[in-house]
């Protein structure tokens, strides 16, 4: 789960993620059929008020929370590029309709992270 991990980066450095990935090809799991977890959602890490924020929902937030921690769009390529660059068998976000899929909040389009991720990775 891979998708929970570094969240609070934003410099598109994912070390606990990355562990976690070095940790199955270790014990030789196949890296084809390994993949790369994205968030596309984050989280209040405030206990008090536990909240759960889409990505899109980030961009617009007037005053977002400083305990809120969402992959970073550098997070998020720099992820995806490691998928490309060790040869994992790919990415999986772990909630469809937490990304922008009406297109338009954060950036033109619909489903923005996933077109970002499916860009690097398709190349």
């Amino acid at each position: 789960m891979t998708a929970d991990l570094d969240r609070t980066s934003t410099s598109g450095q994912f070390p606990l993620a990355d562990a976690g990935m070095d940790e199955w090809v270790a014990k030789e799991a196949p890296k084809a059929k390994l993949n790369m977890g994205i968030a596309v959602y984050g989280f209040d890490t405030n206990n008090a008020n536990p909240k759960i924020w889409a990505k899109y929902q980030v961009c617009v937030a007037p005053l977002l929370p400083p305990t809120v921690v969402i992959d970073s769009d550098l997070t998020i390529d720099d992820k995806a590029q490691h998928v490309v660059t060790h040869n994992f068998g790919g990415a999986y976000v772990t909630s469809l309709e937490l990304d922008d899929f009406a297109g338009g909040t954060c950036v033109p389009g619909n489903y923005p992270v996933f077109r970002r991720i499916k860009a690097i990775i398709s190349n």
